[in-house]
């Protein structure tokens, strides 16, 4: 592929603003072009080419002067022309994109919507006419010319053909034959069909009612919320109000379409309403979630472990609302918008909870994975989820009330200047910087941290999208951890967070600080100032250097330690020589990650040898080290607030620790208070003790196999 694209880069510029006679290059006849679609696509891998951004078209219509298949250019956006064509029923998915074929008098070519990933009869029904503005014609590969349009704006459909069985436009006869499409899940179809019937001459209110309630019923199904909820208001103003039956079913729409749009204050007047008029078992039902929903969005109640608990790569979707109560978004000096505190927020208490605007999982037909090409970038690199950014995008074309909130996010690109209009490069963009990993939901109890963002050790492999959760600004010693259920994100304060606090995340999670730095710049395009980065860039090369080999060496002997011979003096050694190579005043309150690696081997040497006194000491270490501050005295355990660094090892050690406390110490209320701080660490990391008993249950086997059998570690 990749020679495919460079020689295709070498036609393109002998083709381009020629016309076909001009090239030598013959026109593939309908047949051909039919039979080039329905072949199947053999290749095992999905290539996308990424054009040159360009922006889309804002003139109207009667603006832009007709222009037909033949007059058309290659490599050329015709600007200020408009093409009228006809679909033919044949379309395919390629590529990533959707395929068609459109033909007018003069032809037929090949038509692309780069901003659809598949084929669907609400953009483009069989048989209908589109109009396409300021058309662009390229070529492929294969030298095929066909027609691109990467921005949903550029293209409409200007008149839907009856189709043989459909011939009567009588609107009695068209609302039935789009009934018979609902009902057989043909909700596109079925749209187009009440729509054609809606431009019928009409006089009847009651049907006309009727056909607005059946196309928002419709709508609802097509995820289009915002029409489903303009159809609805219709329904109701030409409905008879006595007719509380058909009042009611209205009502249950538009508050379904507003529950779905998280406008739940709106849904729930909507669906009391509907329960005044006809009080259906189903209204009740939603007005039950609505209010639900609200409280949630006020209090920040929520049974997590329940939401999990529902989980399934079915049904990977939580029905939650948002509590963002505690957070608001505002201009930083240096660093753009940032999300900030609106009170103080205690260690392990909720920053927020999102549901995800947009989210895609790997197991579905969006979740694919590209290579991606760009034009004058010969090398091709991976894309991950290259359908998401798509389906954010179609989210926001049909429900045009969400799009502003996404529209407002940070991009390295322009946004159109007309508000409402969609650019398919800006919001490629938009998702590559502003959207996080998330999980396929499977056997959530059966591994630690199912929820955790990257410390399972298996790549995420889905995609979403958080718009509130998208103002959080990087730091590497973060004071919030971000776990997600399902598409819903749940944020936690990893130490207290004072009013007007500016609230951070870790966007990476990699202990080599030039590595880390690497991808925080090539992912978000940035260098990360952070006080730990800053201490790291003022270590001495020599020190970084010897600190990598220290690292390295502990990582192999971890897992080549079969022998005590040594051992120890080993770990107690490599403790010394990674210490020297932090500088005092430079990490000052600062977490030493190595530090604490090199702690937590020592720990498992002493625990082989039997000393439990020393295990324990090294712990406690290893703790310190991720600046964790403990004092126990008295059997109380009291953590003081620091600039702390949680990952599993702290939940780890301080289970080493309650372990050594009941088992050695004798002192249960000491070990209880370590093991619930523990939980509380793993709460914050996880939102849910889904996983935890796994963790316990290894902590028991280690200790009992340090003090008697044979020694396996879990680190």
């Amino acid at each position: 592929m990749h020679t495919m694209e460079a020689i295709r880069h070498s036609l393109v510029r002998k083709v381009q603003g020629k016309r076909r006679h001009e090239v030598l290059l013959p026109r593939k006849s309908r047949d051909d072009l039919l039979q080039h679609i329905t072949t199947p696509n053999k290749e095992g891998a999905v290539d996308m080419l990424i054009d040159q951004p360009y922006p889309p078209c804002l003139k109207f219509d009667d603006h832009l002067e007709p222009i037909t298949l033949a007059e058309l250019a290659f490599e050329t956006h015709h600007h200020n022309r408009i093409l009228r064509a006809t679909r033919l029923a044949t379309s395919a998915s390629r590529h990533g994109s959707a395929h068609y074929i459109v033909e007018d008098a003069t032809g037929a070519d090949l038509l692309v919507l780069d901003f659809l990933p598949f084929p669907h009869d609400l953009v483009l029904p069989p048989h209908c006419q589109v109009l396409i503005k300021e058309p662009y014609l390229k070529i492929g590969q294969d030298r095929i010319a066909y027609l691109s349009v990467a921005h949903p704006h550029d293209i409409a459909v200007c008149h839907s053909l009856p189709s043989p069985s459909h011939d009567d436009t009588h609107s009695t006869v068209l609302k039935d034959a789009g009934n018979v499409e609902f009902k057989a899940g043909r909700h596109a179809i079925a749209f187009h069909t009440y729509t054609r019937a809606l431009n019928a001459p009409n006089s009847d209110r009651i049907l006309e009612a009727n056909l607005y309630r059946n196309r928002a019923l419709t709508n609802i199904k097509l995820a289009r919320f915002d029409h489903a909820i303009s159809d609805a208001c219709r329904a109701m103003e030409l409905d008879d109000e006595s007719d509380h039956t058909k009042r009611g079913k209205t009502l249950l729409c538009k508050g379904r379409a507003e529950y779905a749009l998280e406008n739940f204050v709106a849904a729930v007047e909507s669906l009391e309403q509907s329960t005044k008029a006809n009080g259906t078992k189903e209204a009740f039902e939603a007005l039950s979630d609505a209010l639900a929903r609200c409280s949630e969005a006020e209090t920040g109640q929520y049974n997590f472990g329940a939401l999990a608990n529902h989980l399934s790569p079915a049904k990977p979707y939580v029905d939650a609302a948002s509590f963002l109560e505690r957070v608001s978004v505002k201009q930083t000096p240096h660093h753009g918008r940032a999300l900030f505190a609106q009170e103080d927020i205690a260690f392990g208490n909720l920053v927020l909870v999102e549901k995800s605007f947009c989210s895609v999982f790997s197991n579905q037909d969006g979740g694919f994975d590209a290579t991606r090409y760009e034009p004058g970038r010969y090398l091709p690199y991976p894309m991950e989820r290259a359908a998401f950014f798509k389906a954010v995008l179609l989210k926001m074309h049909h429900n045009p009330s969400m799009a502003a909130r996404v529209s407002d996010l940070h991009a390295d690109l322009p946004k159109p200047s007309t508000p409402g209009t969609l650019d398919y490069f800006h919001i490629e963009r938009l998702t590559a910087l502003n959207s996080l990993g998330c999980r396929v939901p499977k056997k959530v109890d059966a591994e630690p941290y199912p929820f955790a963002r990257s410390y399972a050790g298996k790549a995420v492999g889905s995609s979403g999208l958080w718009i509130k959760t998208a103002y959080i600004n990087h730091s590497c010693i973060p004071n919030a951890e971000p776990s997600v259920i399902g598409d819903l994100m749940v944020i936690k304060a990893t130490r207290e967070i004072k009013k007007g606090e500016e609230i951070t995340i870790s966007y990476v999670n990699d202990i080599d600080y030039k590595s880390r730095s690497r991808k925080i710049k090539s992912s978000w395009g940035f260098d990360c100032s952070c006080e730990l980065c800053t201490a790291e860039a003022a270590t001495s090369s020599e020190d970084m250097e010897e600190r990598i080999t220290l690292r390295d060496l502990i990582t192999e002997q971890q897992l080549s330690d079969s022998s005590l011979d040594g051992a120890l003096e080993a770990a107690e050694s490599d403790v010394d020589d990674i210490e020297a190579t932090y500088d005092e005043e430079l990490y000052a309150n600062l977490p030493r990650e190595d530090l604490a690696h090199a702690y937590v081997r020592l720990h498992r040497m002493h625990l082989r040898q039997r000393n439990f006194a020393e295990a324990r000491n090294a712990l406690h270490k290893a703790l310190e080290a991720h600046n964790i501050k403990l004092v126990i005295r008295d059997q109380e355990v009291r953590l003081l607030d620091s600039r702390r660094q949680i990952d599993p090892v702290t939940v780890e050690c301080l289970l080493g620790l309650a372990n050594y406390y009941h088992m050695t110490a004798n002192e249960p209320t000491t070990a209880e208070q370590l093991r619930e701080l523990a939980k509380k660490f793993y709460l914050v990391l996880n939102a849910t003790l889904h996983g935890f008993h796994k963790i316990t249950s290894s902590w028991s086997q280690l200790n009992a196999q340090g003090r008697g059998g044979k020694f396996q570690g879990i680190f």
